[in-house]
């Protein structure tokens, strides 16, 4: 009796079933799956501008004529308005668009909205006689190297000292306005000036790079040139640009590219 209940128990036993979880997967497709290396991430693809790196582009100064471009940074533009240097590089004029109608670009307008404005409207020859005056003065203090925030001082002493004349009574040039009439009216016309003489006389550069450690350097132009009304060789400043390498290739390129859009040529060393 023994023996047949071994029997039966052995015979039980090898016709045990084993039922394994479908969900599980069984230990042997776990061990499997560790021993498997991973799936590589597949990379996200860049959509929109940021594909192409879009570029500033002088069209939308007409919708926008409060913003400008950058010189030597196609990939930002400038808000007047907000006086910053933004990146346009992403979404193109929808970073323009979302910056106008940012909160602090909202802020700054209404404050420039409601600060007065300057005049420069001649209805006399009293008017144009003091405009002749403020004009005058502000090409003087720039030329002595005397700073800008003196005419803050400089038109209230003048109305004191000459109270009994018209044109000092109506004299009424700050800082701002001095340095608006030498940015717009003057350096206009000495940089025109400069340009025709460069492009029938002989003249030298000379450039000088910046030795801060930022990434981008600053390289003033100046011209050495000979001047027909006072017959000297006289230094003049022309322009500033910014390279990001130091070799003598990229500061040629940048330079280049400076003439080429001041002579509007392209070959300003053939003009």
């Amino acid at each position: 009796m023994a023996d047949d209940n071994n029997d039966c128990q052995a015979s039980s036993s090898n016709d045990m079933i084993i039922i394994e979880d479908p969900q599980s997967g069984g230990d042997s497709d776990s061990d499997d799956a560790s021993l498997s290396p991973p799936r590589p991430k597949m990379p996200k693809k860049l959509l929109g501008a940021a594909t192409y790196k879009t570029k500033f582009s002088p069209t939308w100064t007409k919708e926008y004529p409060f913003i400008t471009s950058v010189s030597g940074d196609p990939s930002r533009f400038r808000c007047n308005i907000c006086d910053k240097k933004l990146k346009c590089i992403y979404m193109g004029k929808n970073d323009v668009v979302k910056h106008c109608q940012s909160n602090s670009h909202l802020e700054q307008a209404k404050a420039l909205k409601d600060k007065p404005k300057l005049s420069f409207e001649v209805h006399s020859d009293e008017d144009l006689q003091r405009t002749e005056a403020e004009l005058q003065l502000a090409v003087l203090t720039a030329s002595s190297n005397i700073a800008l925030a003196f005419h803050d001082r400089l038109s209230p002493t003048i109305r004191k000292i000459f109270p009994d004349s018209k044109i000092a009574s109506k004299y009424h040039s700050a800082s701002t306005k001095a340095t608006c009439m030498l940015n717009e009216a003057v350096k206009p016309m000495l940089m025109n000036n400069l340009l025709e003489s460069m492009k029938v006389q002989p003249f030298s550069l000379s450039i000088d790079g910046s030795n801060d450690t930022d990434l981008k350097k600053m390289n003033p132009i100046t011209v050495q040139i000979f001047d027909l009304s006072s017959h000297m060789i006289v230094t003049r400043f022309l322009d500033m640009y910014t390279t990001t390498t130091g070799t003598a290739e990229g500061i040629y390129s940048a330079m280049n590219a400076k003439l080429e859009e001041l002579l509007h040529s392209t070959n300003p060393w053939a003009l």
